[in-house]
């Protein structure tokens, strides 16, 4: 068990110190040949900021990724449950024309975890609301990569 928390936490390490940035996705996609195909790919990542390092030993060895791609991450918060209408925390990674994103799914520590029927339809349910709550503000044109929104609707027994 020690050796197994000791390899995970210097992973973590490792991932916060080498992000990649967005900058460096753009700069390198052309001189690669980077091919964009159709659909949707969805990574997992420990980090809930930036590109994880081992993105990019993938995008050089094997230069393509989908067309939309979506970082997920597993945030357990200090409280009993989270509401589904709070549960989904979304983000923009990069430029618009990248078409990238970060999704951190948030559970209280009591939360059952037994939704995965319909898991990815709910997350990408959840990016089509943040672009459509972006496409509506002013300032958003100008918004940075940080920028995190809690997307979900609202529940009756929440409004209670």
């Amino acid at each position: 068990m020690l050796s197994w928390h000791y390899g995970t936490k210097k992973k973590l390490e490792f991932d916060l110190q080498n992000k990649v940035s967005a900058e460096w996705l753009t700069d390198i996609s052309p001189g690669l040949g980077v091919y964009q195909g159709s659909r949707i790919g969805f990574i997992y990542t420990d980090i809930v900021t930036g590109i994880p390092a081992f993105f990019s030993h993938f995008i050089t060895n094997l230069p393509a990724f989908h067309q939309v791609l979506i970082f997920v991450s597993f945030k357990s918060l200090p409280m009993p449950y989270v509401p589904a209408s709070r549960r989904y925390l979304i983000g923009r990674v990069g430029p618009k024309d990248l078409k990238i994103y970060r999704c951190v799914v948030r559970y209280g520590y009591c939360d059952p975890i037994r939704d995965t029927d319909n898991f990815e339809e709910q997350i990408i349910s959840s990016i089509g609301e943040f672009i459509i709550m972006e496409e509506n503000e002013f300032e958003s044109l100008n918004s940075s990569e940080g920028r995190m929104v809690v997307v979900g609707k609202p529940q009756l027994m929440e409004a209670l």
